[in-house]
């Protein structure tokens, strides 16, 4: 019993031995052991990962679906994931150029046509008065208006005719009316507002042989507009856009 304690005393040295020596940078030259120490060392090592691993009696333990899913995989880029990342910067890029905000796409432009056609409204036609820059607009119905701050306000005055010898229902809002108008370079949006004759939100009843006074709002940066003759207005209804001859819609 004694000489087996010896000889485990000198195994253990001989392995603190050399792990000091191998976690040291420098030093003496490594001691060269026997085959029959290496043996020993190794057995020795066996036996006490042995004592303390739990799981010797089971064999090989299956890794838990759970710890094995969160542990990280790596894959190395593929050619098409390089093009696909490509062809994402390119459509961002895209994206970021474009000046048009929205992402609905460009409606379909029909040149030349009254406003009464457009509309097609039957019986019913819209001529065009005049346009004139303002820097507000009262109808006297509602209340006065003031563009924001740095505009002022382009309005287009039009006269609705009921030209049947019935009454004609009219509502805007449902046939999905919009105008925009142009002057030069700049373009803007109608501003859809709550009086009562504001042509892009009416809903109501043109009687029989009668007409009605209406407007389309506009908003300029103060100065832009210098001769409101030479506007070019625009009316999108179903996904179509018409370019209105406003010299023929003074007429019909």
């Amino acid at each position: 019993m004694k000489g087996a304690n010896m000889k485990h005393r000198i195994v253990t040295c001989l392995l603190v031995l050399s792990m000091s020596l191998l976690f040291t940078g420098c030093g003496p030259t490594m001691v060269e052991l026997t085959d029959e120490q290496q043996r020993d060392i190794a057995l020795y090592s066996a036996k006490v990962v042995s004592k303390f691993n739990i799981n010797l009696d089971k064999g090989i333990v299956a890794l838990p679906a759970e710890e094995e899913s969160s542990i990280p995989t790596t894959t190395e880029p593929t050619q098409q994931d390089d093009s696909d990342s490509k062809s994402s910067e390119s459509s961002d890029s895209t994206q970021t150029s474009e000046t048009d905000p929205t992402t609905e796409d460009p409606a379909e432009v029909v040149v030349s046509k009254t406003l009464t056609e457009a509309l097609d409204i039957k019986n019913v036609s819209f001529l065009y008065r005049d346009a004139k820059v303002s820097s507000s607009y009262g109808s006297g119905d509602v209340y006065d208006l003031s563009p924001d701050k740095g505009n002022e306000l382009l309005v287009v005055r039009f006269k609705v005719v009921n030209n049947g010898s019935t009454d004609t229902k009219i509502n805007m809002i449902k046939k999905g009316v919009s105008f925009t108008v142009s002057y030069g370079t700049k373009t803007a949006p109608s501003d859809a507002t709550l009086l009562l004759n504001d042509l892009t939100t009416y809903e109501g009843t043109i009687k029989a042989g009668k007409s009605k006074n209406m407007v389309v709002l506009f908003q300029f940066p103060k100065g832009t507009v210098t001769d409101p003759s030479k506007i070019v207005l625009q009316e999108t209804m179903n996904g179509t856009t018409y370019q209105i001859d406003l010299a023929g819609s003074k007429n019909k």
